[in-house]
């Protein structure tokens, strides 16, 4: 894994922490692929969610 594929790891696991803190309760971890290419890279493919949350830059 690059260091900025790390990066991105560490970042998503942070913002889960801090919803969850705020919450109160835990959330299913998405899956991260970077393996995608062309027209696909830098896309999320996400489920429906019922209360996006915003993380804001720690």
């Amino acid at each position: 894994m690059s260091q900025w594929q790390q990066l991105a790891q560490d970042k998503v696991a942070h913002c889960y922490q801090i919803a969850e803190q705020q919450l109160k309760r835990s959330f299913p971890r998405p899956e991260i692929s970077f393996k995608l290419r062309g027209k696909s890279a830098g896309m999320a493919h996400l489920q429906l969610n019922k209360n996006p949350l915003e993380c804001q830059h720690a």
